[in-house]
């Protein structure tokens, strides 16, 4: 297998996955007014137009917590509410949800909107998906110009990405100071696979 494929296999394991989840739940799990709302999934249209409640709803399906049962299609379904009222969350995991069904047009649309809002896992996530051509071409130029902006507000995985983007000139010329500069800071925020990389660059 080669180094390029373990190193993204690597990054997959920890990039897609967002912890943060409102004040409705604790502990992982819905808190019991919550449970109270959603229990039997008896909700009226128009119950609520806020769209952290269609992000929760979103997340009760797509989890399955407490009553409920799991449910993608649901789960897409609040999650496309909550996303076209803005919210960053929903369009990270609305995205995260389609994105593996062909075609990715609505996938790259909603990972580009949070991206624009400056959310660090879309940002990684739309320099993956040029990097690999999963858009339907590869372009690494505008692969590196996500991840640059992620390193910048202080992403270890984007560091992470800048340095192997360094390192192996996608996108970009061989750099290796500013390779090892990038994994130095990713290391330093403890992301252990920043060291293999860094050992392989002090390597050359």
């Amino acid at each position: 297998m080669k180094l390029k494929t373990v190193l993204l296999i690597l990054l997959l394991s920890h990039s897609m996955h967002s912890g943060v989840q409102s004040a409705t739940f604790k502990d992982g799990k819905p808190s019991a007014e919550w449970e109270t709302i959603t229990n039997e999934v008896k909700l009226k249209p128009g119950l609520s137009s806020d769209d952290l409640n269609y992000y929760e709803m979103g997340l009760t399906y797509e989890k399955g917590y407490g009553a409920i049962d799991k449910d993608k299609k649901k789960a897409i379904e609040w999650h496309r509410k909550a996303a076209k009222k803005g919210h960053t969350l929903a369009q990270l995991r609305l995205a995260n949800l389609v994105r593996f069904h062909s075609p990715n047009d609505e996938a790259v649309v909603w990972l580009r909107k949070a991206a624009e809002k400056n959310n660090i896992s879309a940002l990684n996530n739309m320099g993956y998906m040029y990097e690999e051509g999963h858009i339907g071409y590869r372009n690494s130029k505008e692969a590196f110009k996500y991840y640059i902006r992620a390193a910048e507000l202080g992403s270890r995985v984007g560091q992470y990405n800048v340095c192997r983007v360094y390192h192996f000139g996608y996108g970009v010329s061989m750099d290796y100071k500013q390779a090892k500069r990038w994994c130095q800071k990713s290391i330093d925020q403890g992301y252990s696979i920043a060291s293999h990389l860094l050992e392989l660059v002090e390597g050359l």
